[in-house]
């Protein structure tokens, strides 16, 4: 019990930081998802197998907090998958605080891949990922706005 306290002393001394603000090493750490993605990259830099997905499950949310509420759409058309995947060589862009209108499901062989949510909305239209516990935005090409806006139509309920 006598050792406690010094090697206690030692450890938050060495710990701690006279200056008061973070450590180089420690920079942007502090909260993953506020963390600026790095370089410019492209969603197959990510996830090398992207250009691989097969088929794809998009969710419409009809509440933007809760999410329990929604409506799907599926497809394999080679179509949709290639209007998909040409927007997926996009580069990142700034981080928005826009809510999510939904979620795309990129099955590889009949199993998850990835995940990628997006926004509609012309003000703020996005694909979102996270990968490593840090958050990547990339716009939402114009002709993936209007397929995911067709596909709404015809999504049907669960």
């Amino acid at each position: 019990m006598k050792l406690f306290l010094p090697i206690l002393s030692i450890y938050v001394l060495a710990c701690n930081n006279p200056s008061g603000s973070p450590s180089m090493e420690n920079e942007g750490k502090a909260d993953p998802l506020l963390r600026p993605a790095v370089a410019k990259q492209t969603i197959t830099d990510l996830f090398d197998e992207a250009g691989d997905i097969d088929s794809l499950v998009i969710l419409y949310y009809s509440d933007k907090i809760k999410f329990r509420y929604y409506r799907f759409y599926t497809t394999a058309s080679e179509q949709h998958l290639k209007v998909f995947k040409e927007n997926l060589q996009s580069d990142t862009i700034a981080n928005n605080q826009c809510l999510k209108d939904g979620t795309i499901y990129g099955y590889k062989q009949g199993k998850i891949y990835t995940t990628i949510y997006f926004n509609l909305s012309d003000q703020c239209k996005f694909l979102r990922l996270f990968k490593n516990g840090r958050l990547y935005d990339y716009p939402l090409n114009h002709l993936l706005q209007e397929a995911l806006k067709r596909f709404k139509k015809s999504a049907r309920d669960p």
